[in-house]
Protein backbone atom coordinates (compact mmCIF):
# COMPACT_ATOMS: atom_id res chain seq x y z
CA UNK A 1 0.00 0.00 0.00
CA UNK A 2 1.49 3.37 -1.06
CA UNK A 3 0.19 6.56 0.63
CA UNK A 4 0.83 9.95 -0.99
CA UNK A 5 0.14 12.95 1.28
CA UNK A 6 -0.26 16.21 -0.59
CA UNK A 7 -0.65 19.43 1.46
CA UNK A 8 -1.57 22.87 0.24
CA UNK A 9 -3.12 26.14 1.30
CA UNK A 10 -6.28 27.37 -0.50
CA UNK A 11 -5.47 29.67 -3.40
CA UNK A 12 -1.81 28.57 -3.56
CA UNK A 13 0.01 26.08 -5.65
CA UNK A 14 0.80 22.75 -4.02
CA UNK A 15 3.25 20.00 -4.77
CA UNK A 16 4.31 16.58 -3.59
CA UNK A 17 7.57 14.75 -3.76
CA UNK A 18 6.57 13.25 -7.09
CA UNK A 19 6.83 16.74 -8.59
CA UNK A 20 3.09 17.29 -9.23
CA UNK A 21 2.28 21.01 -9.43
CA UNK A 22 -0.98 22.78 -10.14
CA UNK A 23 -3.16 25.66 -8.96
CA UNK A 24 -6.36 25.72 -6.95
CA UNK A 25 -8.20 26.70 -10.11
CA UNK A 26 -6.70 23.72 -11.95
CA UNK A 27 -7.71 21.17 -9.35
CA UNK A 28 -11.23 22.57 -9.12
CA UNK A 29 -13.56 22.12 -6.20
CA UNK A 30 -11.96 19.88 -3.58
CA UNK A 31 -15.27 19.23 -1.86
CA UNK A 32 -16.32 17.33 -5.00
CA UNK A 33 -15.61 13.73 -5.84
CA UNK A 34 -12.39 12.82 -7.64
CA UNK A 35 -12.42 9.82 -10.02
CA UNK A 36 -9.47 8.00 -11.52
CA UNK A 37 -9.22 5.80 -14.57
CA UNK A 38 -6.31 3.76 -15.89
CA UNK A 39 -7.05 1.32 -18.75
CA UNK A 40 -3.78 -0.50 -18.42
CA UNK A 41 -3.62 -0.63 -14.67
CA UNK A 42 -5.24 -2.97 -12.17
CA UNK A 43 -4.47 -0.57 -9.33
CA UNK A 44 -7.39 0.89 -7.39
CA UNK A 45 -7.11 4.55 -6.37
CA UNK A 46 -9.06 6.38 -3.70
CA UNK A 47 -8.92 10.08 -2.92
CA UNK A 48 -9.90 11.71 0.35
CA UNK A 49 -10.18 15.49 0.91
CA UNK A 50 -10.18 17.15 4.34
CA UNK A 51 -11.60 20.63 4.99
CA UNK A 52 -9.64 23.38 6.73
CA UNK A 53 -6.90 25.83 5.93
CA UNK A 54 -4.44 23.04 5.31
CA UNK A 55 -6.00 20.45 2.97
CA UNK A 56 -4.56 17.07 2.23
CA UNK A 57 -5.09 14.51 -0.47
CA UNK A 58 -4.41 10.94 0.51
CA UNK A 59 -3.96 8.86 -2.61
CA UNK A 60 -4.00 5.18 -1.80
CA UNK A 61 -2.61 2.84 -4.41
CA UNK A 62 -3.54 -0.80 -3.88
CA UNK A 63 -1.27 -3.14 -5.77
CA UNK A 64 -2.47 -6.20 -7.65
CA UNK A 65 -4.64 -8.48 -5.55
CA UNK A 66 -2.27 -11.38 -4.89
CA UNK A 67 -4.99 -13.44 -3.30
CA UNK A 68 -7.11 -13.46 -6.45
CA UNK A 69 -4.08 -14.21 -8.63
CA UNK A 70 -3.12 -17.05 -6.30
CA UNK A 71 -6.61 -18.50 -6.56
CA UNK A 72 -6.41 -18.21 -10.36
CA UNK A 73 -3.10 -20.13 -10.37
CA UNK A 74 -4.49 -22.85 -8.09
CA UNK A 75 -7.61 -23.09 -10.27
CA UNK A 76 -5.43 -23.49 -13.36
CA UNK A 77 -3.28 -26.16 -11.66
CA UNK A 78 -6.44 -27.97 -10.58
CA UNK A 79 -7.76 -27.81 -14.16
CA UNK A 80 -4.48 -29.22 -15.52
CA UNK A 81 -4.61 -31.99 -12.92
CA UNK A 82 -8.20 -32.82 -13.86
CA UNK A 83 -7.26 -32.91 -17.55
CA UNK A 84 -4.30 -35.22 -16.84
CA UNK A 85 -6.52 -37.54 -14.79
CA UNK A 86 -9.17 -37.44 -17.51
CA UNK A 87 -6.55 -38.36 -20.12
CA UNK A 88 -5.16 -41.17 -17.98
CA UNK A 89 -8.70 -42.51 -17.48
CA UNK A 90 -9.13 -42.44 -21.26
CA UNK A 91 -5.88 -44.39 -21.73
CA UNK A 92 -6.96 -46.86 -19.04
CA UNK A 93 -10.29 -47.46 -20.79
CA UNK A 94 -8.48 -47.99 -24.11
CA UNK A 95 -6.21 -50.58 -22.50
CA UNK A 96 -9.23 -52.32 -20.95
CA UNK A 97 -10.90 -52.49 -24.36
CA UNK A 98 -7.72 -53.92 -25.92
CA UNK A 99 -7.43 -56.55 -23.15
CA UNK A 100 -11.06 -57.51 -23.64
CA UNK A 101 -10.54 -57.89 -27.40
CA UNK A 102 -7.32 -59.93 -26.98
CA UNK A 103 -8.94 -62.20 -24.39
CA UNK A 104 -11.79 -62.87 -26.79
CA UNK A 105 -9.35 -63.66 -29.62
CA UNK A 106 -7.28 -65.97 -27.41
CA UNK A 107 -10.42 -67.69 -26.17
CA UNK A 108 -11.57 -68.50 -29.69
CA UNK A 109 -8.20 -70.04 -30.57
CA UNK A 110 -8.13 -72.13 -27.41
CA UNK A 111 -11.70 -73.27 -28.06
CA UNK A 112 -10.77 -74.53 -31.55
CA UNK A 113 -7.69 -76.37 -30.25
CA UNK A 114 -9.54 -77.90 -27.33
CA UNK A 115 -12.23 -79.22 -29.72
CA UNK A 116 -9.58 -81.03 -31.76
CA UNK A 117 -8.11 -82.61 -28.63
CA UNK A 118 -11.58 -83.52 -27.42
CA UNK A 119 -12.15 -85.45 -30.66
CA UNK A 120 -8.88 -87.36 -30.22
CA UNK A 121 -9.77 -88.13 -26.64
CA UNK A 122 -13.14 -89.54 -27.76
CA UNK A 123 -11.34 -91.84 -30.20
CA UNK A 124 -9.05 -93.17 -27.45
CA UNK A 125 -12.01 -93.65 -25.10
CA UNK A 126 -13.84 -95.59 -27.80
CA UNK A 127 -10.87 -97.90 -28.33
CA UNK A 128 -10.60 -98.52 -24.60
CA UNK A 129 -14.28 -99.40 -24.36
CA UNK A 130 -14.05 -101.88 -27.28
CA UNK A 131 -10.98 -103.56 -25.86
CA UNK A 132 -12.53 -103.89 -22.37
CA UNK A 133 -15.71 -105.39 -23.85
CA UNK A 134 -13.73 -107.98 -25.83
CA UNK A 135 -11.77 -108.99 -22.76
CA UNK A 136 -14.89 -109.46 -20.68
CA UNK A 137 -17.30 -110.98 -23.17
CA UNK A 138 -15.47 -111.95 -26.34
CA UNK A 139 -13.11 -114.67 -27.38
CA UNK A 140 -9.41 -114.37 -27.97
CA UNK A 141 -9.99 -114.27 -31.69
CA UNK A 142 -12.33 -111.26 -31.36
CA UNK A 143 -9.77 -109.52 -29.18
CA UNK A 144 -7.06 -110.07 -31.77
CA UNK A 145 -9.32 -108.74 -34.53
CA UNK A 146 -10.10 -105.56 -32.61
CA UNK A 147 -6.45 -105.06 -31.70
CA UNK A 148 -5.53 -105.32 -35.38
CA UNK A 149 -8.11 -102.64 -36.22
CA UNK A 150 -6.73 -100.38 -33.50
CA UNK A 151 -3.19 -101.02 -34.64
CA UNK A 152 -4.11 -100.08 -38.22
CA UNK A 153 -5.38 -96.70 -37.03
CA UNK A 154 -2.49 -96.06 -34.64
CA UNK A 155 -0.37 -94.24 -37.22
CA UNK A 156 -3.26 -91.96 -38.26
CA UNK A 157 -3.97 -91.20 -34.60
CA UNK A 158 -0.32 -90.39 -33.95
CA UNK A 159 -0.19 -88.03 -36.91
CA UNK A 160 -3.42 -86.29 -35.82
CA UNK A 161 -2.22 -85.98 -32.21
CA UNK A 162 1.16 -84.61 -33.32
CA UNK A 163 -0.50 -82.10 -35.63
CA UNK A 164 -2.92 -80.98 -32.90
CA UNK A 165 -0.31 -80.51 -30.20
CA UNK A 166 2.15 -78.83 -32.56
CA UNK A 167 -0.16 -75.84 -33.03
CA UNK A 168 -0.74 -75.43 -29.28
CA UNK A 169 1.10 -72.48 -27.73
CA UNK A 170 1.32 -70.88 -24.31
CA UNK A 171 -0.70 -67.65 -24.40
CA UNK A 172 0.16 -64.73 -22.09
CA UNK A 173 -0.65 -61.01 -22.06
CA UNK A 174 1.64 -58.11 -21.16
CA UNK A 175 1.82 -54.31 -21.41
CA UNK A 176 4.81 -52.76 -23.14
CA UNK A 177 5.06 -49.27 -21.64
CA UNK A 178 6.91 -46.40 -23.26
CA UNK A 179 9.65 -44.29 -21.73
CA UNK A 180 7.27 -41.46 -20.75
CA UNK A 181 5.10 -43.79 -18.67
CA UNK A 182 8.06 -45.54 -17.06
CA UNK A 183 9.81 -42.30 -16.13
CA UNK A 184 6.84 -39.95 -15.76
CA UNK A 185 8.06 -38.22 -12.53
CA UNK A 186 11.42 -37.56 -14.22
CA UNK A 187 10.08 -36.58 -17.64
CA UNK A 188 7.36 -34.31 -16.21
CA UNK A 189 9.03 -32.87 -13.13
CA UNK A 190 7.14 -29.55 -13.36
CA UNK A 191 4.15 -28.18 -15.29
CA UNK A 192 5.24 -24.56 -15.14
CA UNK A 193 7.05 -21.92 -13.15
CA UNK A 194 5.42 -19.56 -10.66
CA UNK A 195 7.16 -16.20 -10.68
CA UNK A 196 6.65 -12.55 -9.86
CA UNK A 197 6.24 -10.28 -12.86
CA UNK A 198 6.87 -6.56 -12.55
CA UNK A 199 5.47 -4.24 -15.21
CA UNK A 200 5.42 -0.50 -15.57
CA UNK A 201 1.90 0.79 -15.15
CA UNK A 202 0.73 3.97 -16.82
CA UNK A 203 0.15 6.91 -14.55
CA UNK A 204 -3.53 7.17 -13.54
CA UNK A 205 -5.42 10.04 -15.13
CA UNK A 206 -7.18 12.47 -12.86
CA UNK A 207 -10.71 13.42 -13.81
CA UNK A 208 -13.31 15.52 -12.04
CA UNK A 209 -16.97 14.66 -11.38
CA UNK A 210 -19.64 16.26 -9.29
CA UNK A 211 -20.19 15.27 -5.68
CA UNK A 212 -22.37 12.13 -5.51
CA UNK A 213 -24.71 11.25 -2.66
CA UNK A 214 -25.74 7.59 -2.92
CA UNK A 215 -28.45 8.04 -0.30
CA UNK A 216 -30.35 10.84 -2.02
CA UNK A 217 -29.14 10.65 -5.61
CA UNK A 218 -31.59 10.13 -8.43
CA UNK A 219 -31.76 6.61 -9.86
CA UNK A 220 -31.83 6.37 -13.67
CA UNK A 221 -32.38 3.22 -15.71
CA UNK A 222 -29.72 3.25 -18.44
CA UNK A 223 -30.45 -0.08 -20.13
CA UNK A 224 -32.72 -3.13 -19.95
CA UNK A 225 -31.63 -6.70 -20.75
CA UNK A 226 -34.37 -9.26 -21.38
CA UNK A 227 -33.36 -12.76 -20.28
CA UNK A 228 -36.93 -14.06 -20.90
CA UNK A 229 -38.67 -16.58 -18.69
CA UNK A 230 -40.30 -16.52 -15.26
CA UNK A 231 -39.34 -18.14 -11.95
CA UNK A 232 -35.81 -18.54 -13.26
CA UNK A 233 -33.88 -17.34 -10.17
CA UNK A 234 -31.85 -14.85 -12.29
CA UNK A 235 -28.46 -14.00 -10.83
CA UNK A 236 -25.52 -12.18 -12.33
CA UNK A 237 -22.21 -10.37 -11.92
CA UNK A 238 -20.20 -7.57 -13.47
CA UNK A 239 -17.05 -8.89 -15.21
CA UNK A 240 -15.05 -5.79 -16.20
CA UNK A 241 -17.23 -4.14 -18.87
CA UNK A 242 -19.45 -7.19 -19.42
CA UNK A 243 -22.46 -8.76 -17.72
CA UNK A 244 -22.72 -12.46 -16.93
CA UNK A 245 -26.11 -13.90 -15.92
CA UNK A 246 -27.49 -17.31 -14.99
CA UNK A 247 -30.67 -18.71 -16.53
CA UNK A 248 -32.07 -21.58 -14.48
CA UNK A 249 -34.83 -22.57 -16.94
CA UNK A 250 -32.32 -23.00 -19.78
CA UNK A 251 -29.46 -24.35 -17.59
CA UNK A 252 -27.22 -21.69 -19.11
CA UNK A 253 -24.79 -18.91 -18.28
CA UNK A 254 -25.25 -15.90 -20.60
CA UNK A 255 -22.78 -13.11 -21.39
CA UNK A 256 -23.64 -9.60 -22.63
CA UNK A 257 -21.47 -6.65 -23.55
CA UNK A 258 -21.61 -3.19 -21.98
CA UNK A 259 -24.34 -2.14 -24.42
CA UNK A 260 -26.55 -5.06 -23.41
CA UNK A 261 -25.90 -7.04 -26.60
CA UNK A 262 -25.72 -10.84 -26.32
CA UNK A 263 -22.18 -12.23 -26.75
CA UNK A 264 -22.02 -15.91 -25.77
CA UNK A 265 -23.53 -18.66 -23.66
CA UNK A 266 -22.43 -21.77 -21.79
CA UNK A 267 -24.71 -24.76 -21.33
CA UNK A 268 -24.38 -26.38 -17.89
CA UNK A 269 -25.20 -30.00 -16.97
CA UNK A 270 -27.66 -28.78 -14.32
CA UNK A 271 -29.77 -25.66 -13.66
CA UNK A 272 -27.79 -22.85 -11.95
CA UNK A 273 -28.87 -21.03 -8.79
CA UNK A 274 -26.33 -18.26 -8.22
CA UNK A 275 -23.02 -16.93 -9.59
CA UNK A 276 -20.09 -15.19 -7.89
CA UNK A 277 -16.81 -13.80 -9.17
CA UNK A 278 -13.55 -15.51 -8.14
CA UNK A 279 -11.04 -13.45 -10.15
CA UNK A 280 -10.87 -11.34 -13.32
CA UNK A 281 -11.73 -14.24 -15.66
CA UNK A 282 -13.19 -16.93 -13.41
CA UNK A 283 -16.55 -17.31 -11.72
CA UNK A 284 -18.26 -20.02 -9.68
CA UNK A 285 -21.85 -21.17 -10.25
CA UNK A 286 -23.95 -23.02 -7.67
CA UNK A 287 -26.60 -25.57 -8.63
CA UNK A 288 -29.30 -27.58 -6.90
CA UNK A 289 -27.53 -30.76 -8.01
CA UNK A 290 -24.93 -30.38 -5.22
CA UNK A 291 -22.28 -29.37 -7.77
CA UNK A 292 -20.30 -26.15 -8.20
CA UNK A 293 -19.20 -25.25 -11.71
CA UNK A 294 -16.03 -23.17 -12.12
CA UNK A 295 -16.23 -21.35 -15.45
CA UNK A 296 -13.98 -19.10 -17.51
CA UNK A 297 -16.10 -16.06 -18.35
CA UNK A 298 -13.64 -14.81 -20.97
CA UNK A 299 -14.09 -17.70 -23.40
CA UNK A 300 -17.22 -19.13 -21.68
CA UNK A 301 -15.87 -22.60 -20.97
CA UNK A 302 -16.33 -25.00 -18.07
CA UNK A 303 -13.04 -25.34 -16.17
CA UNK A 304 -13.95 -27.91 -13.53
CA UNK A 305 -16.60 -29.21 -11.16
CA UNK A 306 -16.57 -29.31 -7.37
CA UNK A 307 -18.75 -31.86 -5.61
CA UNK A 308 -20.71 -30.25 -2.79
CA UNK A 309 -22.77 -32.42 -0.41
CA UNK A 310 -24.34 -29.42 1.34
CA UNK A 311 -27.59 -27.61 0.52
CA UNK A 312 -27.06 -24.33 -1.33
CA UNK A 313 -28.97 -21.69 -3.20
CA UNK A 314 -27.00 -18.45 -3.04
CA UNK A 315 -23.36 -18.18 -2.02
CA UNK A 316 -20.42 -15.83 -1.77
CA UNK A 317 -16.74 -16.43 -2.56
CA UNK A 318 -14.22 -15.08 -0.03
CA UNK A 319 -10.56 -15.97 0.53
CA UNK A 320 -10.60 -19.50 -0.87
CA UNK A 321 -13.98 -20.41 0.62
CA UNK A 322 -17.61 -20.53 -0.48
CA UNK A 323 -20.19 -19.42 2.09
CA UNK A 324 -23.38 -21.31 1.20
CA UNK A 325 -26.85 -20.00 2.04
CA UNK A 326 -29.97 -22.17 2.08
CA UNK A 327 -33.07 -21.99 4.29
CA UNK A 328 -31.85 -21.66 7.87
CA UNK A 329 -28.30 -22.76 7.18
CA UNK A 330 -24.96 -21.16 6.36
CA UNK A 331 -22.07 -23.47 5.46
CA UNK A 332 -18.42 -22.62 4.81
CA UNK A 333 -16.64 -25.00 2.40
CA UNK A 334 -13.21 -25.02 0.77
CA UNK A 335 -13.56 -23.64 -2.77
CA UNK A 336 -11.11 -26.21 -4.21
CA UNK A 337 -12.08 -29.42 -2.40
CA UNK A 338 -15.64 -28.86 -1.16
CA UNK A 339 -14.60 -29.84 2.37
CA UNK A 340 -16.77 -28.27 5.11
CA UNK A 341 -15.00 -25.78 7.36
CA UNK A 342 -17.80 -24.23 9.43
CA UNK A 343 -21.54 -24.17 9.99
CA UNK A 344 -24.06 -21.61 11.30
CA UNK A 345 -27.83 -21.22 11.53
CA UNK A 346 -30.22 -18.31 10.88
CA UNK A 347 -33.90 -17.67 11.56
CA UNK A 348 -34.76 -18.72 8.02
CA UNK A 349 -35.51 -17.43 4.51
CA UNK A 350 -31.77 -17.22 3.84
CA UNK A 351 -31.55 -17.58 0.07
CA UNK A 352 -28.65 -15.26 -0.76
CA UNK A 353 -25.73 -13.73 1.13
CA UNK A 354 -23.30 -10.82 0.91
CA UNK A 355 -19.89 -11.34 2.52
CA UNK A 356 -16.98 -8.94 2.93
CA UNK A 357 -14.87 -11.73 4.38
CA UNK A 358 -15.59 -15.09 6.05
CA UNK A 359 -16.36 -13.43 9.41
CA UNK A 360 -18.21 -10.37 8.11
CA UNK A 361 -21.46 -11.02 6.25
CA UNK A 362 -25.08 -9.88 5.79
CA UNK A 363 -27.98 -12.23 5.10
CA UNK A 364 -31.71 -12.69 5.58
CA UNK A 365 -32.57 -13.70 9.15
CA UNK A 366 -36.30 -14.34 8.76
CA UNK A 367 -39.10 -13.43 6.34
CA UNK A 368 -38.78 -9.66 7.03
CA UNK A 369 -35.40 -9.40 8.76
CA UNK A 370 -31.77 -8.96 7.73
CA UNK A 371 -28.77 -9.23 10.06
CA UNK A 372 -25.13 -8.29 9.79
CA UNK A 373 -22.75 -10.65 11.60
CA UNK A 374 -19.12 -9.86 12.41
CA UNK A 375 -16.96 -12.45 14.20
CA UNK A 376 -20.06 -14.51 15.15
CA UNK A 377 -21.77 -11.46 16.71
CA UNK A 378 -24.79 -9.67 15.27
CA UNK A 379 -23.80 -6.02 14.93
CA UNK A 380 -27.19 -4.97 13.60
CA UNK A 381 -30.59 -6.50 12.80
CA UNK A 382 -33.00 -4.69 10.50
CA UNK A 383 -36.70 -5.63 10.57
CA UNK A 384 -39.53 -4.03 8.59
CA UNK A 385 -43.17 -4.89 7.95
CA UNK A 386 -42.76 -3.68 4.38
CA UNK A 387 -39.76 -5.93 3.69
CA UNK A 388 -41.06 -9.35 2.66
CA UNK A 389 -38.76 -12.26 1.73
CA UNK A 390 -35.37 -10.51 1.50
CA UNK A 391 -33.21 -11.94 -1.28
CA UNK A 392 -30.25 -10.27 -3.00
CA UNK A 393 -27.95 -8.06 -0.89
CA UNK A 394 -25.05 -5.84 -1.96
CA UNK A 395 -23.18 -2.66 -0.98
CA UNK A 396 -22.34 0.49 -2.90
CA UNK A 397 -18.86 2.03 -2.68
CA UNK A 398 -20.02 4.27 0.21
CA UNK A 399 -20.91 1.23 2.31
CA UNK A 400 -24.71 1.54 2.06
CA UNK A 401 -26.53 -1.79 2.07
CA UNK A 402 -29.16 -2.67 -0.60
CA UNK A 403 -31.70 -5.43 0.14
CA UNK A 404 -34.11 -6.84 -2.45
CA UNK A 405 -37.61 -7.37 -1.04
CA UNK A 406 -38.86 -10.14 -3.33
CA UNK A 407 -42.50 -10.27 -2.16
CA UNK A 408 -42.69 -6.60 -1.04
CA UNK A 409 -41.51 -5.43 -4.49
CA UNK A 410 -38.99 -2.93 -3.15
CA UNK A 411 -35.32 -2.38 -2.35
CA UNK A 412 -34.43 -1.22 1.16
CA UNK A 413 -31.29 0.91 1.44
CA UNK A 414 -29.56 0.90 4.84
CA UNK A 415 -26.61 2.80 6.23
CA UNK A 416 -23.49 0.86 7.17
CA UNK A 417 -24.82 0.53 10.73
CA UNK A 418 -28.26 -0.77 9.72
CA UNK A 419 -30.42 2.41 9.74
CA UNK A 420 -33.00 2.80 6.97
CA UNK A 421 -31.91 5.41 4.42
CA UNK A 422 -34.60 5.06 1.77
CA UNK A 423 -36.82 2.53 -0.01
CA UNK A 424 -36.72 2.14 -3.80
CA UNK A 425 -39.99 0.85 -5.24
CA UNK A 426 -39.42 -1.92 -7.80
CA UNK A 427 -41.95 -0.43 -10.22
CA UNK A 428 -39.98 2.84 -10.26
CA UNK A 429 -37.19 1.04 -12.14
CA UNK A 430 -39.52 -1.12 -14.22
CA UNK A 431 -39.49 -4.49 -12.48
CA UNK A 432 -41.93 -6.51 -10.37
CA UNK A 433 -40.05 -8.86 -8.02
CA UNK A 434 -36.42 -7.84 -7.35
CA UNK A 435 -34.24 -10.91 -6.86
CA UNK A 436 -30.54 -9.98 -7.10
CA UNK A 437 -28.83 -6.57 -6.84
CA UNK A 438 -25.18 -6.14 -7.86
CA UNK A 439 -23.02 -3.00 -7.86
CA UNK A 440 -20.16 -2.50 -10.27
CA UNK A 441 -16.97 -2.12 -8.25
CA UNK A 442 -16.04 1.50 -7.47
CA UNK A 443 -18.94 2.75 -9.57
CA UNK A 444 -22.36 4.34 -9.31
CA UNK A 445 -23.83 1.65 -11.59
CA UNK A 446 -25.79 -1.40 -10.44
CA UNK A 447 -28.28 -3.88 -11.87
CA UNK A 448 -31.34 -5.59 -10.43
CA UNK A 449 -32.83 -8.85 -11.76
CA UNK A 450 -36.56 -9.63 -11.76
CA UNK A 451 -37.73 -13.07 -10.63
CA UNK A 452 -41.16 -12.74 -12.27
CA UNK A 453 -40.15 -11.62 -15.78
CA UNK A 454 -36.44 -12.42 -16.13
CA UNK A 455 -35.78 -8.76 -16.89
CA UNK A 456 -32.49 -7.11 -15.85
CA UNK A 457 -32.42 -3.32 -15.35
CA UNK A 458 -29.06 -1.56 -15.27
CA UNK A 459 -29.21 1.67 -13.26
CA UNK A 460 -26.97 4.49 -12.15
CA UNK A 461 -27.20 6.87 -9.23
CA UNK A 462 -26.63 10.51 -10.21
Amino acid sequence: MIILVIGFTPGLRFSCRLGIKTSRRQIGHLNGCFGFSSPASASKIRVYACRGRERYLFISLSTTDFEKETEAILTKVSTIKDNIIKHLNKIENQIKDEIKSLKKEAGLKLSEQSQELENLKSTVNNWTTIFDTCLQHGSEVQCLLEMNKINENKVKFKDAFTEGTKEMKNVSILLETNDIAEKFPERVAVIGVVKLVETNKSCPKLSLCKNLNFRTGEINVIKVIELTGSSMYPSGIFMKDEYVFTHRNFSKVLKYNNNGDFLAELKLPNPPNDINQMNDTTAAVSSSSYTFYIINTHDMTLCRKINNPYAVHGFCYVSGEFILACGKTLTWINSSTGVKNEHATTNGDTYLIYAQDRNNYICADGTNTVSKVVNNTKVFTYTSDILLNPRGIDKDCDGNVYICGYKSANIHVLSHDGRLVRIIQAKSIGIESPWVVRFKKNSNQFFVTCFTTGKVVVCEIV
